[in-house]
């Protein structure tokens, strides 16, 4: 297909198309466009970070800067990969905090730099990096070899429907990871009693015991740590004795 200069009109049917769900092959034959050219008009809407919707509805030259060149601006990839290569490294570690989001991430990121990448483009690179700089491995687990079990990082809240009166609740969580079959169960604290009671009801609640059953290095688990050969807990080699079970504890890096 010859190459063709898109006019105002093809670009706002590119974009109602485009919206729509049209898929690119439908979408060159319809406009008569070569899907290199629409691959191009396409990675610079969404590199302009505007949403189609308000693209389609806005002003000639509003659209001409976005879909055909920024006012003589040649913003090339090259300077968006430049303003966003120096943050990628914050950006990752950022996304270890807890309820952090690409979006928001993304919405900040659009703020600080002149010539942002859309929002597709921008979270690639970021996994892409986070891809790399990841030294994590892959475990593999055989059925019913091994059970996980530790307290949630969030409490949440019962609330006494006589008194109206809330009280904070520990959540236990007991996974098996090759299946990932998860029992979870609420306590007022988190006192020995409470702890191997609610794994007790793990047990029941799964119908066996695992072969190995690891946990954080939490008081009522290990009683002193040691990266090889950790002292647990009497209370924890008794329960793993009346179950037939052994015991595990995650090593800190």
């Amino acid at each position: 297909m010859a190459n063709k200069k898109a006019t105002m009109t093809d670009l706002r049917l590119l974009i109602r198309e485009f919206i729509k769900g049209t898929s690119k092959r439908k979408i060159s034959e319809i406009l008569n466009l070569s899907r290199t050219s629409i691959d191009v008009y396409l990675g610079r809407m969404d590199a302009s970070g505007k949403s189609a919707e308000d693209l389609l509805h806005s002003d000639d030259k509003t659209l001409n800067q976005v879909m055909v060149r920024d006012c003589g601006h040649r913003n090339t990839d090259s300077e968006k990969l430049d303003e966003l290569t120096p943050l990628l490294e914050d950006y990752a570690r950022q996304m270890q905090l807890r309820n952090m989001t690409y979006q928001l991430l993304f919405e900040n990121y659009s703020q600080r730099v002149q010539h942002p990448y859309g929002y597709t483009q921008f979270k690639e690179k970021l996994q892409a990096y986070e891809k790399a700089h990841s030294y994590s491995f892959h475990n593999v687990y055989e059925p019913a070899g091994e059970m996980q079990a530790d307290y949630a990082g969030d409490k949440l809240w019962i609330m006494d429907p006589h008194t109206r009166v809330g009280q904070e609740a520990y959540i236990l969580v007991c996974v098996l990871p090759f299946s990932s079959l998860a029992f979870a169960t609420a306590m007022l604290s988190t006192t020995m009693e409470n702890f191997f009671d609610g794994l007790s009801r793990c047990l029941t609640y799964f119908g066996g015991a695992p072969l190995v059953v690891k946990s954080d290095n939490m008081r009522q688990w290990v009683k002193k740590y040691d990266r090889y050969e950790p002292a647990f807990t009497e209370a924890a080699n008794q329960w793993a004795l009346h179950y037939s079970t052994c015991l595990d504890n995650c090593r800190i890096t």
